[in-house]
């Protein structure tokens, strides 16, 4: 997942989600997947699961808007944050789906914005059941955008020169 763009205004951040299947689910051509596989990233705005068919490319990239809370209002000390479930699963041609072991990377970064990102397991997590039968808890991650150094310089100075004017002149 990359950062593309933090909207305090409508308290959204704007993601690029990239996908790219497992060597398991890949033909040995390397070109094509075996079976369909759907990964789900919740929540965002929309329903949004991102979909490799069978015979596709073995990978995608999609952009998604996650709702993130914070205040504008705080400006330039605003700060948003979000919590982001990420699940994949196979289809076979029958329709049975079967939960995936799922790796999600943070990368990137934005310019005037710092991200806080952790995996987090949440108080009751959602259980997940893999294709070997056994159940895990799955992970949480946890997304924080605050203002970078120079950005608060900035906002500070541009403050400052607001409160300075009126009481020079």
């Amino acid at each position: 997942i990359s950062p593309l763009a933090v909207n305090g205004s409508v308290e959204r951040l704007s993601l690029d989600s990239s996908v790219e299947a497992p060597d398991s689910l890949i033909e040995a051509n390397g070109v094509a997947m075996k079976k369909q596989l759907l990964v789900l990233v919740t929540p965002v705005d929309g329903a949004q699961t991102i979909a490799l068919d069978k015979g596709s490319i073995p990978r995608i990239t999609k952009t998604t808007s996650v709702v993130a809370g914070g205040s504008v209002e705080n400006w330039p000390f605003d700060r948003y944050s979000t919590g982001l479930l990420v699940v994949a699963y196979t289809v076979d041609a029958d329709g049975t789906a079967e939960v995936q072991q799922t790796n999600v990377m943070w990368k990137g970064y934005l310019s005037g914005w710092n991200f806080a990102v952790a995996s987090v397991l949440p108080p009751d997590p959602v259980m997940l059941e893999l294709p070997d039968g056994t159940e895990v808890p799955a992970p949480l991650l946890t997304v924080e955008a605050s203002r970078s150094g120079s950005t608060l310089a900035f906002g500070v100075l541009l403050l400052s020169v607001l409160v300075v004017m009126p009481v020079l002149v």
